[in-house]
């Protein structure tokens, strides 16, 4: 007979972090590695003359969970542990291995990338935009590219590789392509969030306009995507 969830342990941790299965799912950074069970529902059992019980165990992982599929632990793979003891002190247990995917994901501090007012034939001032990495890559970069040329109202239009990006202030920049053409990526190298190091997921990118000598007046705008990659 098992009572209660006093009777089992269970486990699911990447499978080379230290302590094993004996890991500490409340530790600092137990969200990338160590997760304890969530819910656990039972199954088959109807009566005290049942010989056997299902179990069910779920867990629910952070999106920053080490990925195994690439990365940093592409050698390495997640384990989930169950044990269990019975009123009569008798104990089962299994493990089973699987492969964590990599979630490629970000948020960008802002929906808006204002160059402010140009002059003609001058390039705008470098203007700032915050990345933060919400899913598991622990090493990501951007794939970029716009819809259009910036069409500009009363008249005129800017190429789009007129505006440009670049990982590095003041150097590097690089023109958005259109959407349809190679896609040029930045490389960001952008690493998960990790408790104990604050801001590891978290990078600034860097925009500036170069305004056409001549032709061009008005407000000028066009869509940019940035699509997490690896």
């Amino acid at each position: 007979q098992i009572d209660g969830p006093e009777q089992w342990t269970s486990r699911a941790y990447r499978t080379g972090v230290a302590s094993g299965a004996a890991c500490d799912p409340f530790g600092t950074d137990a969200i990338n590695n160590c997760y304890d069970l969530s819910t656990v529902s039972v199954t088959g059992c109807s009566g005290p003359t049942d010989l056997t019980v299902d179990y069910e165990y779920e867990y629910d992982f952070s999106y920053n969970a080490d990925a195994t599929d690439a990365g940093a632990y592409v050698a390495d793979d997640w384990t989930v542990f169950v044990q269990v003891e019975d009123d009569s002190t008798e104990v089962g247990s299994l493990s089973e291995t699987f492969e964590m995917n990599t979630l490629n994901a970000l948020q960008p501090g802002g929906v808006v990338i204002d160059y402010g007012t140009v002059a003609l034939g001058a390039n705008s001032s470098e203007q700032t935009m915050t990345i933060t990495n919400t899913g598991n890559n622990d090493s990501l970069n951007i794939e970029n590219y716009v819809d259009a040329d910036m069409t500009c109202l009363p008249g005129g239009t800017i190429p789009a590789a007129n505006a440009a990006i670049t990982a590095t202030s003041g150097s590097g920049y690089v023109g958005f392509p259109l959407v349809g053409a190679s896609h040029e990526t930045l490389e960001l190298d952008l690493g998960k969030a990790v408790p104990s190091v604050p801001g590891s997921d978290v990078k600034d990118t860097y925009y500036r306009l170069t305004m056409p000598a001549t032709g061009v007046n008005g407000a000028c705008t066009n869509t940019l995507s940035l699509v997490a990659s690896n």
